[in-house]
């Protein structure tokens, strides 16, 4: 895995190809991006002390996860509460790409840093 690991996935494998997508979309951001995706998905733009198997949700510690959706037209959804990004199962690295970029550029939401 690459900057949120330990991560875990739901509906997909980690070697599937839409997370493999994922990973190296992440891979081409700048740091200031990847704060803005860790904000985004966990409503927090700080790395917790002793790393991300130290983050925690609503119902304690919990990892970043991957959850699949299948409808490819949505953009990705976060949940903050679970840590969680709904990632629909896009097919190409640019629809990923623009995508989850319009899902975190028009969040909005509760900032608790």
């Amino acid at each position: 895995m690459f900057p949120l690991s330990p991560s875990s996935v739901i509906g997909y494998s980690e070697s599937s190809h839409t997370v493999q997508l994922f990973w190296e979309v992440i891979k081409s951001f700048s740091n200031e991006q990847r704060l803005q995706l860790l904000q985004f998905v966990t409503g927090t733009s700080s790395i917790p002390f002793g790393g991300f198997r130290n983050l925690y949700g609503t119902n304690g510690p919990q990892l970043f996860t991957i959850q699949k959706i299948t409808d490819y037209t949505l953009l990705p959804v976060s949940h903050t509460c679970f840590n969680r990004l709904d990632l629909p199962e896009y097919a190409q690295y640019a629809t990923l790409h623009s995508k989850l970029k319009i899902a975190m550029m028009n969040s909005a939401g509760f900032d608790i840093e």
